[in-house]
């Protein structure tokens, strides 16, 4: 108990000093990283989503830096680019210096969502899911390029020099998505499922089958009913000979955050 208070504090303190140091107030966002001399370097880059995907970002900072990567410099329409176009690097057909990676995607709309931003994260997804869409049978290039999209119709360049596709963490990215939208939080050795759902207005309804928690293996069936998500537990099998008590619970997420 004593090893772990000290651990906390030493995580209050980092994150004390990194909210100080990173945080750019004018540009409503935290610095791509620190110069030799402990100067920031200003450049905005997807880096700074991951921020609130670690947790470390102060609430009132998340949010602006969420909005901060939705816009138009940095928001391609299929994902968040890796660099500002405002940058004098940008070039939307380099690894990173503005391509979009569906993984980074993925991790920067876990982000959001997990300080209450839903609405942010279902955009990246969106943008995400609609370029996954055009790709031959669904599969998600390692990287494409930011070149800005134009409506419903156009296609995602992709990457010139060639992109793995498939690829397994962008392959990934769709699973993270999903989790995200779900809001699922496994504790098996509590014996929990964590749900925390919202689904966006453009997926009304979703199953879960097969998903293996702890020894069950359970399907869980999600809706929206206005703007509001449910959620009901379809079937739950446990491996044989397991007790009753061994049994996962499925809940909502206490932990769940509020904007």
């Amino acid at each position: 108990e004593k090893r772990a208070q000290q651990l906390l504090q030493q995580a209050e303190t980092l994150k004390r000093k990194f909210n100080e140091v990173f945080w750019m107030e004018d540009e409503g966002c935290f610095a791509y990283g620190l110069d030799p001399d402990k100067k920031q370097i200003t450049s905005i880059a997807s880096n700074a989503g991951q921020v609130l995907w670690g947790g470390i970002a102060d609430p009132d900072k998340a949010e602006r830096t969420a909005k901060r990567l939705l816009q138009e410099d940095m928001w391609s329409g299929w994902g968040i680019r890796t660099l500002s176009s405002k940058n004098p690097a940008y070039n939307p057909y380099l690894y990173q210096l503005g391509s979009v990676w569906p993984q980074d995607n993925g991790i920067i709309a876990a982000g959001f969502k997990r300080y209450g931003l839903v609405d942010e994260a279902n955009q990246v997804i969106r943008g995400i899911f609609d370029a996954i869409n055009r790709f031959d049978a669904y599969r998600p290039p390692e990287v494409f390029a930011g070149v800005h999209r134009k409506g419903d119709d156009d296609f995602p360049v992709l990457y010139p020099g060639g992109a793995n596709i498939p690829q397994a963490w962008a392959t990934g990215s769709v699973f993270h998505m999903v989790r995200t939208m779900l809001g699922l939080r496994a504790d098996a050795p509590r014996k929990r499922l964590y749900v925390y759902p919202t689904l966006p207005d453009w997926i009304r309804m979703m199953e879960l089958q097969g998903l293996r928690i702890g020894p069950c293996t359970i399907a869980i069936r999600f809706w929206r009913e206005g703007k509001d998500s449910r959620w009901e537990v379809q079937d739950m099998t446990a491996d044989k000979g397991r007790a009753k008590e061994d049994m996962i619970q499925v809940m909502d997420d206490p932990e769940r955050p509020q904007r």
